[in-house]
């Protein structure tokens, strides 16, 4: 595959994909293996070498940490003592984990083999400085059941759809620009509505995206998507 194409994986700001706050409890052992298979296809069919940087998409940053003092690269204000190479939010933290937990699983021997990452608020920010590796941390619609944190909202379900469609179904793009994501998830429609666009114009630049849905579903009333994003050549 030709690693000038862009390469796509969204993952749930989940902290169960953390070991140390999911612990291995089935759901969270779910979702952090299929996280982790996720965003091992942002290097698959590299060259022999240094892994190639990756960008972090985060949206704007509204997940704050419980705590604005906290140091940064920690989870601590989350209860444990998890370090990562930057961030004082979740977005930002879960990105690095993921990435750094891909590279120390992939050393190959070089235990200090660093990824560089780099935080943007937009996709088309992160292909505009030249990243073609793009991880895209957005959760789907809260609401969806009653152990929700916000409890069942009329209309969730249908967002969360949409959600589903854009992220792994090989068709025609979604748009979600005038769907309502309940609060405190109201800006994942802005993420949404990012990749809906992305996938169109990739689709329209001679390209055909190739979707594949590792993880759909709501353990906590909450929609988590992953899924994985290949550009090929027509």
């Amino acid at each position: 595959m030709n690693p000038r194409l862009p390469r796509l994986v969204i993952v749930p700001r989940a902290l169960l994909i953390v070991e140390e706050l999911g612990g291995f409890a089935p759901t969270a052992s779910e979702l952090r293996r299929h996280a982790r298979e996720t965003v091992a296809t942002l290097w698959r069919d590299d060259e022999p070498g240094e892994p190639g940087a990756v960008a972090i998409i985060t949206g704007g940053m509204q997940v704050k940490s419980p705590h604005q003092t906290s140091a940064p690269g920690s989870f601590s204000p989350y209860g444990v003592d998890v370090t990562v190479s930057g961030g004082t939010e979740l977005p930002e933290l879960l990105g690095r984990w993921l990435i750094e937990d891909y590279a120390r699983r992939n050393s190959e021997g070089h235990t200090d083999r660093v990824i560089q990452a780099t935080c943007f608020d937009s996709i088309a920010e992160a292909l505009a400085a030249g990243h073609t590796r793009l991880l895209v941390l957005v959760d789907g619609a809260f609401g969806l059941a009653d152990d929700s944190p916000v409890g069942v909202i009329e209309g969730a379900a249908e967002a969360d759809a949409l959600c589903s469609l854009i992220a792994g179904q090989d068709c025609s793009t979604v748009n979600v620009e005038n769907v309502v994501f309940p609060a405190p998830g109201a800006y994942a429609a802005e993420l949404w509505q990012q990749l809906s666009k992305a996938a169109e114009s990739w689709m329209g630049s001679g390209m055909t995206v190739v979707k594949r849905s590792y993880y759909d579903g709501a353990p906590y009333g909450i929609g988590y998507h992953v899924a994985s994003w290949q550009c090929v050549a027509e």
